[in-house]
């Protein structure tokens, strides 16, 4: 079976952009193999809690940390290097995005995690920080969703309303908090239906 679990995302709030995650590199570079967070472990499946501004994995020699060697030293019977990132991540986060990840520890696992996603049988909830003026106290988008025609924006995956490979899209919107003087508001964000943003 699927695991079944709920997690409260911690958001520091700011008043100086400088401070909030993905805007100022020095303040967050100190990454450590040691900083894994384990939110769920059982026979089939770990769920660890991503920090932001950190890869899931890479090629690149100059990232000295990522998700993956985090995982490395905590579960080392877990590598398989037959994989190519050695973990069956069962889904992704972007770099600058924190939140639950899992990771299922067999082939098996990871099957019937992709077969529950491809189903929608899996939701997925965000907690955002909204710059700007959010009106509504709850929004219900349907748009596309595809991939951008310039491709420095491709690697971002996500575009709405235009682009290549467009699938329909159903996400809600709840307006969780305001702040004034430069702070965000706070929202949370789930897919109702259609393709989900990975």
């Amino acid at each position: 079976p699927l695991p079944r679990f709920t997690a409260t995302a911690k958001i520091a709030m700011s008043n100086n952009a400088a401070d909030l995650p993905g805007q100022s590199k020095d303040l967050y570079s100190s990454r450590s193999i040691y900083d894994l967070q384990v939110e769920y472990d059982s026979k089939s499946y770990l769920v660890v809690n991503k920090q932001f501004d950190l890869h899931i994995n890479t090629d690149n020699p100059n990232v000295k940390v990522s998700l993956q060697n985090q995982l490395e030293h905590s579960f080392p019977s877990l590598a398989n290097d037959a994989l190519g990132h050695k973990f069956h991540f069962c889904h992704r986060l972007d770099y600058a995005t924190s939140g639950l990840l899992c990771i299922a520890k067999n082939k098996t696992a990871a099957a019937a995690v992709a077969k529950a996603m491809q189903a929608r049988h899996v939701t997925k909830v965000y907690v955002a920080l909204v710059r700007g003026i959010v009106e509504q106290e709850m929004l219900d988008m349907r748009k596309t969703i595809g991939e951008p025609i310039d491709s420095e924006l491709a690697k971002l995956r996500v575009c709405v309303g235009s682009g290549e490979k467009q699938r329909a899209a159903h996400t809600r919107l709840l307006l969780l908090q305001t702040g004034t003087y430069d702070v965000p508001a706070r929202c949370c964000c789930w897919h109702s239906q259609g393709a989900a943003i990975s």
